[in-house]
């Protein structure tokens, strides 16, 4: 069960486990957000980011595969929450060679999967859906935004960059607002997710 804050909001971050969710969190709870966060295993995960930050007691995690729809929606219909942050993907270059599978599944099986489970449940959930530098490849102009053209030459990045039309024709035809952010950095994904959430 969740407990109101006093902000009335609560916020479901996808991938707390690492350093941007962690911070994340952080932020969202000193704006008054009831935060939960989910891991593929919630109960072997030790949330080492969380507890650097002082503040694992005051999120309440659940675990979740986002590539798995039935877990997916389980725990969107349990906590019920008016956004969600997906920095669950997996985005690592080395990784994304060696396990270009399981890559490319993480972040687009996963993606879809949130996006039919808020479709299905009807409700107004804002979705940030963290982008990466990979989209871009060897771009020519730098810094990337949302104008330049993408190409992607890691499966990391065209997992990422494949999402970017399906994100696009989910919101137009749903009506839900939903968007995606640029940059892989920490100062630069926070401040991304703090403009959308203004913006949305």
């Amino acid at each position: 069960m969740v407990i109101p804050t006093p902000s009335g909001k609560t916020a479901l971050i996808c991938g707390i486990g690492g350093q941007d969710g962690a911070y994340l969190a952080a932020h969202l709870l000193d704006l008054g957000y009831t935060v939960i966060g989910t891991s593929r295993d919630a109960q072997a995960n030790r949330f080492e980011s969380l507890v650097r930050l002082g503040i694992r007691d005051r999120v309440m995690v659940e675990s979740m595969s986002l590539v798995d729809f039935r877990s997916t929606m389980q725990v969107l219909s349990q906590t019920q929450p008016d956004e969600i942050y997906n920095l669950a993907g997996q985005t690592a270059v080395g990784l994304s060679f060696s396990q270009p599978v399981e890559t490319f599944e993480s972040i687009v099986i996963g993606t879809v999967n949130l996006l039919e489970a808020i479709r299905m449940l009807g409700r107004s959930i804002r979705l940030y859906n963290a982008g990466s530098s990979e989209m871009f490849g060897n771009a020519a102009a730098t810094p990337a935004d949302e104008r330049t053209v993408l190409r992607p030459l890691t499966t990391s990045g065209r997992g990422t960059s494949s999402m970017e039309p399906l994100k696009q024709a989910c919101g137009a035809s749903s009506g839900k607002s939903e968007c995606g952010a640029l940059g892989r950095q920490t100062s630069t994904s926070m401040a991304a997710a703090e403009r959308s959430r203004r913006e949305l």
